[in-house]
């Protein structure tokens, strides 16, 4: 028996990143081959703290430091319910 109606549970409070990049792709950050939740709070210090000129996406979703030819500039982060 639950107390929550059927279908409706606990809204979650974890997050994945959506990273938008310079030429306007969408990818997921991924981390260890997966797309990497977090909680709601390290979602926004991550985006608050962000600084995209330490840090460029691969096509695979895997932060790094910049890699000219291979990683991909960052406009913009976004954080989406899990």
């Amino acid at each position: 028996m639950s107390i929550f109606k059927p279908g409706r549970g606990i809204e979650s409070r974890h997050f994945k990143i959506k990273v938008i990049t310079e030429d306007d792709r969408e990818i997921y950050w991924h981390k260890q081959g997966r797309v990497h939740i977090v909680e709601e709070d390290v979602a926004e210090i991550f985006l608050a703290k962000f600084n995209p000129e330490l840090f460029e996406i691969l096509p695979d979703g895997s932060m790094t430091a910049p890699r000219p030819g291979e990683s991909l500039a960052i406009k913009k982060l976004i954080k989406e319910r899990a």
